[in-house]
């Protein structure tokens, strides 16, 4: 009796030094917090000055030395690549008992498996978020993790999802009397209206959004919004206010591709020839390739209109290179994420479906086995077994399901025209010698670089074409590294053939996806959309 009042006296003294546990963080990480919200570059700065020392900290404090980390980086727009770190603060605090840190915690993994294109994840994690979320304060927090999921859900194109996140986040805001983020929300809900194609609402919410940040003196924002309501106001044929809002946003910002292109659109219409090639033809010097995209089609019918009919063709031409090339870097990725999620989601239901009857089942259960333990106990051991065994084959069954129709998704994806030309070019000789190992023994001659290209061009007829299209400036040896990528040969054998290392080629590869995309990408993003080309 003595030995359990002393158990029970100790786990009442854990539980109250739990409660009342509270780190004293060192001064860095406290100024790196202070500042995040401000200037999460210094932040960052600060925290990345003591990554010596963090090894040498409690557990705790080296847990949310990471997690501040990964907040800075997030806030700066640095695209998270690997959720190992963030799974392994997650893990610490679901057993810390902080809900705070907890939430914040979920919020950024949910933040690493959006950059990872894993909305599946990500929503789970955000779901996570809200619910550790409940038991805090921190309404910020909440409206951001609201947002982000508006987001995910507009980029899957589950458009009522999306706007009912994105107004929440904007309550949420509202009770924290948070009012920079007014015009950013209330801009995301109008493209979310005009996606829906009410344009009603839409133009509510995108006045709304520039009169706020006019207020808040938020020019570069002001403008942008400026630009999407003009655009709205041309797409519902309203073209007089359309030119004088987008006139107004171009003299603030002349490089505003896409003012640009609408200006272009509607001086097409009225036949004011001159102003709209000039427009059309700043929108290329851009880098948004769906601008150009949509520039060089009316380019092409302008000068048809004009009598020029080699001009007409070569910009057609331009138009059908860039909306293939769209095509392969989006679709298959877009349908997808889509897909996957919709299967993802209706599974999830589904399993939580299931776990709901078997507690309830267990729960009666439990009950009978009160009542009538010593009379049923056996019978009940083995409806207990019987239930937990058909409710795991069912999961089983689900998961399985889920699973095939990832595999479906893979599968689809994998199957395309050009497979018929990569058989073909497996045959040739200039492949059986690149894949050889044996004939790297020299550098490659001028000679052996225009055979290659030559038998490229044979299989692959508009694969360089495509390529200057995204990369117009594109370096000799960079142009060779696509080259060796393209006829499917080894990192180790590409780094021999050009005088390089695995690890420069690796490099370069990263790098050459970002400059023909203009987004952060591996070395494995780049071999996928040269495949694609």
């Amino acid at each position: 009796m003595k030995q359990l009042l002393h158990i029970f006296i100790g786990v009442i003294l854990f539980g109250l030094s739990a409660c009342q546990r509270e780190t004293t963080y060192p001064l860095a990480m406290q100024q790196a917090e202070s500042l995040m919200n401000t200037r999460p570059d210094s932040a960052l700065h600060l925290l990345q000055g003591m990554a010596d020392s963090v090894s040498t900290f409690p557990e705790e404090t080296q847990m949310y030395y990471h997690l501040l980390s990964i907040q800075a980086k997030d806030k700066q727009y640095i695209t998270h690549t690997s959720d190992s770190l963030i799974n392994r603060i997650v893990s610490f605090y679901e057993e810390y008992n902080d809900n705070d840190r907890l939430m914040m915690a979920y919020f950024y993994q949910g933040s690493t498996y959006r950059d990872m294109n894993d909305a599946p994840r990500a929503l789970k994690a955000f779901h996570q978020a809200i619910d550790a979320g409940k038991e805090t304060e921190n309404l910020t927090l909440l409206g951001q993790t609201y947002g982000q999921m508006g987001t995910l859900f507009s980029y899957q194109k589950l458009y009522d999802e999306a706007l009912e996140a994105k107004q929440k986040a904007l309550q949420f805001y509202i009770q924290q009397k948070d009012s920079t983020r007014y015009p950013y929300l209330n801009r995301d809900i109008a493209r979310i209206y005009n996606a829906k194609n009410n344009n009603d609402s839409a133009l509510h919410y995108y006045k709304k959004a520039l009169e706020l940040a006019v207020n808040m003196n938020l020019k570069r924002q002001s403008n942008s919004i400026a630009s999407e309501l003009g655009c709205l106001y041309y797409n519902i044929g309203k073209n007089d206010i359309a030119k004088s809002i987008l006139h107004n946003v171009v003299l603030i910002n002349s490089n505003m591709t896409n003012a640009l292109l609408y200006l272009g659109k509607i001086y097409h219409q009225n036949r004011q020839l001159d102003s709209a090639r000039y427009c059309l033809e700043k929108v290329l010097v851009g880098k948004n390739i769906r601008d150009q995209r949509s520039a060089y089609q009316h380019l092409s019918q302008l000068s048809e209109m004009e009598g020029s009919r080699d001009k007409a063709s070569f910009y057609w031409r331009k138009y059908q290179i860039l909306q293939d090339s769209i095509e392969y870097i989006t679709k298959t990725e877009e349908m997808g994420k889509y897909h996957l999620l919709y299967r993802f989601q209706r599974s999830e239901k589904e399993i939580n479906k299931l776990q709901i009857e078997k507690q309830k089942i267990q729960t009666q259960l439990y009950g009978f086995i009160i009542i009538v333990i010593l009379v049923l106990s056996a019978c009940v051991i083995l409806i207990v077994c019987y239930v937990k065994e058909k409710n795991i084959v069912k999961q089983q069954k689900l998961r399985h399901a889920l699973l095939e129709n990832q595999l479906e998704i893979q599968n689809h994806t994998q199957i395309s025209k050009k497979e018929i030309s990569i058989k073909k070019f497996r045959d040739t000789p200039i492949f059986k010698k690149l894949n050889d190992g044996k004939t790297f023994q020299s550098p490659y001659t001028n000679q052996d670089w225009k055979e290659l290209q030559s038998e490229i061009e044979l299989y692959f007829p508009s694969f360089i074409e495509r390529l200057y299209m995204l990369y117009p400036n594109i370096k000799e040896h960079e142009f060779h590294v696509c080259l060796l990528l393209k006829a499917g040969v080894r990192i180790k054998d590409i780094a021999i053939i050009t005088e390089s290392t695995s690890t420069s080629i690796t490099h370069l590869r990263s790098r050459l996806y970002t400059k023909m995309t203009g987004k952060n990408g591996t070395a494995k993003n780049l071999d996928n959309l040269l495949s694609d080309l």
